[in-house]
């Protein structure tokens, strides 16, 4: 049973340069953290703060996992970024 969408960020800073950006995984999870290969659905995206969030939103998972790409706006600040299964 999926218990648990993490988030994994590839960084945790990025320069407010308008240019840096990072990848971040989303992994589903069962109750203990393991994944969960053979989950789909789609994964929505909820944000905030100085940033664009690159590729399609929602998108479809495969396998339990999927990437999504954030670049930072131009300026200081905290970007958030939360994520939800659909359906």
């Amino acid at each position: 049973m999926d218990a648990a969408l993490s988030v994994e960020p590839d960084d945790r800073e990025l320069a407010g340069d308008d240019r840096d950006s990072t990848r971040v995984l989303l992994r589903l999870t069962d109750e203990f953290g393991n994944s969960r290969p053979m989950s789909t659905g789609a994964v929505q995206l909820t944000n905030s703060g100085p940033r664009e969030i690159l590729g399609p939103n929602p998108f479809a998972s495969s396998g339990g996992v999927g990437p999504v790409w954030v670049k930072a706006r131009e300026g200081a600040g905290v970007i958030r970024l939360d994520a939800g299964l659909q359906g």
